[in-house]
């Protein structure tokens, strides 16, 4: 079951995943980063790819981001 992350985990993964937690071909070790996390790496591995900007991720922006989208979705009810 997936499970969203905290604003203090995003922070924490924003930390982890600067330098780090590289793998010797300079790949970021998304399992090493779940572990600290005490994440499952496909939780990791969506954050990051969902809330990337440019090279790096933004623990704000993605925090930012995601309640964007929460108050976008959130449907309304209808009164008759």
């Amino acid at each position: 079951m997936y499970s969203h992350l905290s604003f203090m985990d995003k922070v924490k993964l924003k930390q982890l995943s600067s330098k780090m937690f590289l793998k010797k071909n300079g790949e970021q070790n998304i399992s090493a980063i779940a572990k600290c996390l005490n994440r499952h790496r496909s939780t990791i591995l969506r954050e990051i790819k969902r809330f990337k900007t440019t090279d790096e991720y933004s623990a704000y922006k993605s925090d930012k981001m995601y309640y964007e989208k929460r108050k976008k979705n959130n449907k309304r009810c209808k009164f008759t």
